[in-house]
């Protein structure tokens, strides 16, 4: 997850199953 958040450089990619719909679209 932090190894996807590093590279995309976006929260929202990091895990987005893992995020509420409001933190997806942030």
């Amino acid at each position: 997850m932090l190894t996807l958040f590093m590279r995309t450089g976006k929260p929202a990619q990091r895990h987005p199953l893992s995020l509420p719909p409001s933190e997806q679209q942030l």
